[in-house]
């Protein structure tokens, strides 16, 4: 690196010059942000969003029915892979919400996965941004959860996430729209577009231009899902990694990064309660 880098020696070196020029980025980092930045998965998030919605009914059916939702997201991954996973999850979270509470309860949602933020990577991430490095976060989480997280905490420049169908006619309330009972559009539950995993990831970023015009590129990711993008990059750093990625991280002589300890998943979940 070049003299005066504030790179830490834990992060991928580059060929050393500063990554901006007069024309733009010339040098970016794409990070997977589940279980890579974050401690946790989606499903913790999910977790904490419920949390967050306005108090009803149907929020307490939905918190006392997620057991029984992971559960059955577990198994439908072990099937059927991460994507079905997914989209139970984001049914069972958002399906019928208002938007204004969609949106409101995943900036309060963003809030509480700051706190799961990995220092060393973070510090790794604010390196690469102080060499003027271009940030992008491919992720598998649902956009409205993680948005406020990417662009407000992180600092990131974009964000490729799943993305939520809503619903612009809304649910029937059995009023007729007037301007005093407009009709608010709400989230159907079901994913826009294909979920953000495996070989999706890589399709985003093939059709983003900015990736074309970067002369080096670094991938983050923790998961043989990650692999795909990963391999998209210049070089590539695995975090926390599965044992599918440890083996391609090995082979392909990739740096491995693995904390020294990691919060149980009973604490990932108890950490909402310090926050409400």
């Amino acid at each position: 690196m070049a003299h005066g880098s504030s790179l830490p020696t834990a992060a991928v070196p580059w060929n050393g010059r500063h990554a901006t020029s007069a024309d733009g980025f010339i040098a970016g980092l794409y990070l997977d942000l589940d279980g890579t930045i974050l401690d946790g998965d989606m499903h913790h998030a999910c977790w904490y969003f419920l949390h967050q919605l306005p108090a009803s009914l149907t929020k307490f059916l939905r918190l006392g029915t997620y057991p029984l939702a992971l559960l059955l997201a577990m198994a439908t991954q072990a099937v059927r892979g991460e994507s079905a996973a997914v989209k139970i999850l984001a049914w069972h979270a958002t399906a019928g919400l208002k938007a204004p509470d969609l949106k409101l309860a995943g900036q309060r949602t963003s809030e509480v996965l700051a706190r799961n933020i990995r220092p060393q990577v973070l510090a790794e991430l604010r390196a690469y941004q102080a060499e003027g490095f271009y940030v992008g976060i491919v992720t598998g989480n649902l956009e409205p959860l993680v948005r406020s997280l990417v662009f407000d905490v992180l600092k990131a420049n974009a964000l490729e996430g799943t993305r939520l169908l809503i619903n612009a006619k809304g649910i029937v309330t059995g009023r007729m729209a007037c301007p005093s009972y407009p009709i608010i559009p709400r989230a159907t539950g079901q994913i826009d577009g294909a979920v953000c995993v495996a070989e999706e990831k890589r399709r985003r970023l093939r059709g983003n231009p900015v990736l074309h015009e970067l002369e080096y590129t670094i991938g983050y990711g923790n998961s043989g899902n990650d692999i795909p993008f990963m391999s998209l990059m210049t070089t590539a750093k695995a975090i926390t990694p599965s044992a599918r990625l440890w083996r391609h991280a090995t082979q392909a002589g990739w740096p491995v990064y693995t904390p020294v300890a990691l919060p149980s998943e009973l604490a990932l979940f108890a950490r909402i309660y310090a926050t409400v």
